[in-house]
C-alpha cells in the first residue's frame, strides 16, 4: 500500500475488494440469523417511578422537608440508582415474593433440580442468594436527563415474571424510602426531646444563678424590683436604681445647667440697659399699666399747662400725681433688674448642688458596674439557653408534624405490565450488528491484502514504482475487435491513437523503427496492442509491417481471420517466398492498410531458431522496405523468446495488464529485457479500470468522452 493513503485509494480499496467483504457480510449476516433463532427470548418489564427533589432532613438548623440543591440532584438520583440496583433490595423482593421458594420461576430461571430441591438452611440460603445475584443482575434503573420520572425495568425469559419482579422492586423501593424517613423522624424527635430537657434545666440552673447573684450584690433594677421574687425563677431585666437616678440626675444637672446659662445671659443683657426695654419688663402688667397711666397724665398735663398758669391748683396737683406714677415706675423697674439677678443667682447655685449629686452618685454607680459585669455573663448563658431551648421545642414540634403526615418523596406512577414481545434477540438489531462486524473483518482483511499487494492497477503506478516512461493507457472494455479499433470515435481507438504518438515520439519521430512488443505473462493485451499500433502508423501513412513472432501461441492471425499459413516460419524454412508470406491487412484503402505476416507453421523448437540469425537477417532485409515494423513476440516470464528478440529490435514495448501484472513481476521481466540489450521505450498499461484505481466516473467520462462532447458542441 503506498505512502499518503488519501480518498482515491480508499475507494480503490473497496472496488477490488468488494467481492471478499460482501462474501464476509453475507457469511456474518448468515452466523447473526442463527444465533439468533437459537437465543431464548427476553421480555422486559418497566415500571415508572416518581422522585420529587426534597428529602426529610433532621439535623440543628435545617427544615423538616428543605429542597435539594439543584446542583446535587443529579449525585442525589445516581444514589437512589445505586439503592436500587444493590444486593440489599435484591434480597428484599426475593423475600418479598418469595421466589426462592417458587418451583416454577427457579425452573425457568435455570436453576438446577438438586439447587430447587435443597432443604438443609445453608442450601436455602445459598438459593437465596443466588436468586438475588440473578435479579441484581438484571435489573436496571434508568434515569432521563431532564425528568424526575425514573424507570425501573427487569429483563428475564418469562413476561410475566419480568412485570411482577419490576413492580416488586418499584414497591419495595418506595416503601423503603418512607421506611427510612418514619424511622430519620422517630429518630430525630427521641434526640431533640433530649435535648429539651437538657436545656430546660441548665437554663433553670443559669437563671438561679443569676438571681442568687444579684441578691447578694444587692443590684436593684428600676423595672424588676428587688433581684428576683422570692422562689428565684426569673432573672431581673431591666436598669438598677442606681443607674436610673444617676441618668435622672444627669438629665436634672443638664436642665440646670441650661437655666443657668439663659438666667446669666438675661441677668448680663440687663446691666447697663434701660429696664422698661427690658423683655421682662415689656411683660409685666402692673409695670405696663403705670406706663398707661402716667402716659394719660402726661397728656391731660399738657392740656392744662396750656391753659392755666403753672400755680394753678388743678396743674399743681396733676403734676404731683405724675411724680407719684413716676416714683412707682422707677420701683416696679428696679424690681424687675432685682427679680433677673434672683433668678440667675438661684439657678447657679440648684446647678451647683445638683452637680455635687451627680459626682456623689457617679461614683456609687462605678461600682456598681464592676459587680454587674460578672451578673451579665449570667444573665446572657440563661437567655441563650432560652432561645435554644425556644428553638428546640419548635422543631420537636416540626417533627412531630412530620411524623404524622406522609412525606415520602418517592412514589410509583405507573406499575410495570406484562410485555406482549421479547425485547431479545432482535433481528434487525443482531443482523445490523452482524453487517457491521462483518465489514470490519472484511475491511481489516481488505487493509492487510491491500498493504501486501503490489499489483498495478493505475497508470501512476506504473510511474511511480517501475521508474520507466509510461506510453499510455488503455480502457477497460468486454470485448476488442477490428471493427473497434477502426472505429475513430471508440474510446479503445482514442486511446491507442494516444499511445501510438508517444511511442512515436519516445522511439525518434518519423525514422525507421523497429518495435518489439511483449508482456509479463500471456493475455495482457499484447497482440491487440500490436496490431492497434501497426494500424495507427499506416493510418498516417507509415509503411508498416506487422510480424507475429510468438513462437509458442500465436493469435494475429485469429483477430483478422486470416489463415495460419505461409508465415514467418515459412519464409525461415524458405518454403514459400517472402512475397507469399506478406498478407495485407486493414481496410479503406492504402492510407488505411499495413502488411502483415503471420506466423505459420508453428515450430517445434522456437528457442533454437531465435538463436540463429535468420530472423535477424530477413528483419534487416524488410526493414529497407518499411517505416516501421512491429513484432508482437512472446510474453516474457517463464521463456527465453522475447529477452533473445529484443536484441533484434531497435525499441521494446512492455504491456502490462491493470489489476493483474504485479510490480515485481513487471521489474523481473524489465530486468531480464535489459540484460538482453534490449532498449525499453516505455510501458503500455491495458484494461485500466478506473474504480479499481480509485478514480472517479468523472475522470473516465471526460478523459474518453471529450471528442463526442467537442463534436456535440
Amino acid at each position: 500500500m503506498p505512502e499518503g493513503f488519501s480518498l482515491a485509494d480508499l475507494r480503490a480499496m473497496a472496488w477490488r475488494q468488494r467481492k471478499m467483504v460482501a462474501i464476509l457480510a453475507g457469511i456474518a449476516l448468515i452466523v447473526g440469523l442463527i444465533i439468533t433463532l437459537l437465543q431464548t427470548p427476553m421480555y422486559a418489564a418497566a415500571a415508572t417511578v416518581r422522585v420529587d427533589n426534597e428529602s426529610i432532613r433532621v439535623t440543628e438548623g435545617q427544615d423538616a422537608n428543605p429542597v435539594i440543591n439543584a446542583f446535587e440532584t443529579d449525585r442525589y438520583l445516581n444514589t437512589l440508582v445505586e439503592v436500587v440496583q444493590s444486593r440489599a433490595m435484591a434480597l428484599e423482593v426475593t423475600d418479598d415474593l418469595n421466589l426462592a421458594q417458587n418451583e416454577a420461576f427457579l425452573q425457568q430461571m435455570g436453576f438446577a433440580p438438586e439447587e430447587i430441591a435443597a432443604t438443609s438452611a445453608a442450601d436455602i440460603a445459598k438459593l437465596r442468594n443466588g436468586v438475588a445475584d440473578l435479579l441484581q443482575s438484571r435489573v436496571v434503573m434508568t434515569v432521563p436527563q431532564n425528568s424526575r420520572v425514573v424507570s425501573i425495568t427487569y429483563t428475564s425469559e418469562s413476561p410475566t415474571a419480568s412485570a411482577q419482579i419490576a413492580n416488586a422492586y418499584a414497591r419495595n423501593f418506595a416503601e423503603r424510602n418512607a421506611s427510612g424517613k418514619a424511622d430519620a423522624n422517630e429518630y430525630a424527635g427521641t434526640i431533640l426531646n433530649q435535648q429539651v430537657i437538657e436545656t430546660r434545666a441548665a437554663l433553670q440552673e443559669a437563671e438561679v444563678a443569676a438571681v442568687e447573684y444579684a441578691r447578694r450584690n444587692r443590684l436593684i433594677f428600676a423595672e424588676g424590683g428587688t433581684a428576683g421574687d422570692n422562689e428565684g425563677n426569673a432573672a431581673p431585666v431591666g436598669q438598677s436604681i442606681v443607674a436610673a437616678n444617676l441618668t435622672s440626675l444627669n438629665q436634672a444637672y443638664a436642665d440646670a445647667r441650661a437655666r443657668r446659662i439663659l438666667a446669666e445671659q438675661r441677668f448680663r443683657g440687663s446691666r447697663g440697659v434701660d429696664a422698661l426695654s427690658l423683655p421682662e419688663a415689656q411683660q409685666n402688667g402692673s409695670l405696663q399699666n403705670l406706663l398707661q397711666q402716667r402716659a394719660s397724665t402726661q397728656a391731660e398735663l399738657r392740656q392744662l399747662r396750656e391753659r392755666y398758669l403753672a400755680d394753678y391748683p388743678a396743674v399743681q396737683q396733676t403734676q404731683a400725681k405724675l411724680n407719684t406714677l413716676q416714683g412707682q415706675i422707677d420701683a416696679a423697674a428696679q424690681q424687675v433688674r432685682t427679680s433677673i439677678k434672683t433668678e440667675y443667682e438661684v439657678a447657679q447655685r440648684q446647678e451647683s448642688e445638683l452637680d455635687a449629686a451627680r459626682s456623689e452618685l457617679a461614683n456609687e454607680t462605678l461600682g456598681e458596674q464592676d459587680r454587674r459585669v460578672q451578673f451579665n455573663l449570667l444573665t446572657r448563658d440563661a437567655d441563650n439557653l432560652r432561645e435554644r431551648l425556644s428553638d428546640l421545642q419548635r422543631r420537636a414540634a416540626e417533627i412531630a408534624g412530620a411524623s404524622d403526615v406522609d412525606a415520602n418523596n418517592i412514589r410509583v406512577l405507573d406499575p410495570a405490565g406484562v410485555p406482549s414481545g421479547p425485547v431479545s434477540p432482535s433481528l434487525p438489531k443482531n443482523m445490523a450488528i452482524s453487517l457491521i462486524l462483518g465489514l470490519l473483518v472484511g475491511g481489516g482483511l481488505a487493509v492487510l491484502r491491500e498493504a501486501s499487494d503490489d499489483t498495478l492497477y493505475s497508470p501512476d503506478d506504473v510511474e511511480r514504482t517501475l521508474n520507466v516512461p509510461l506510453l499510455g493507457s488503455t480502457p477497460l472494455v468486454d470485448t476488442v475487435d477490428t471493427d473497434d479499433l477502426e472505429d475513430a470515435k471508440s474510446d479503445i481507438a482514442e486511446a491507442y491513437y494516444s499511445i501510438r504518438a508517444a511511442i512515436d515520439m519516445a522511439t525518434g519521430g518519423s525514422r525507421k523503427k523497429m518495435l518489439q512488443v511483449t508482456s509479463c505473462q500471456p493475455g495482457e493485451g499484447k497482440s491487440t496492442t500490436s496490431l492497434a499500433i501497426a494500424q495507427d502508423f499506416g493510418n498516417i501513412g507509415r509503411r508498416v509491417l506487422l510480424v507475429d513472432c510468438d513462437l509458442r501461441k500465436p493469435s494475429l492471425h485469429k483477430i483478422y481471420g486470416i489463415p495460419n499459413e505461409r508465415g514467418l516460419m515459412d519464409v525461415l524454412a524458405t518454403e514459400v517466398t517472402l512475397e507469399e508470406g506478406i498478407r495485407r491487412a486493414g481496410t479503406g484503402g492504402s492510407n488505411h492498410a499495413f502488411d502483415f505476416i503471420p506466423l505459420g507453421t508453428r515450430p517445434t523448437n522456437p528457442a533454437q531458431i531465435l538463436s540463429t540469425q535468420l530472423l535477424p537477417d530477413l528483419l534487416a532485409q524488410l526493414q529497407d522496405e518499411y517505416d516501421v515494423i512491429m513484432l508482437d513476440s512472446a510474453p516474457v516470464m517463464g521463456l527465453a523468446d522475447a529477452p533473445m528478440l529484443s536484441r533484434t529490435a531497435d525499441h521494446t514495448i512492455v504491456v502490462t495488464e491493470a489489476g493483474r501484472a504485479s510490480t515485481g513481476q513487471t521489474r523481473t521481466a524489465m530486468r531480464r529485457l535489459t540484460e538482453n540489450g534490449a532498449n525499453i521505450a516505455g510501458v503500455v498499461m491495458t484494461k485500466f479500470d478506473f474504480r479499481q484505481a480509485g478514480y472517479s466516473y468523472d475522470y473516465h467520462y471526460s478523459y474518453y468522452s471529450y471528442g463526442d462532447e467537442a463534436e456535440a458542441g
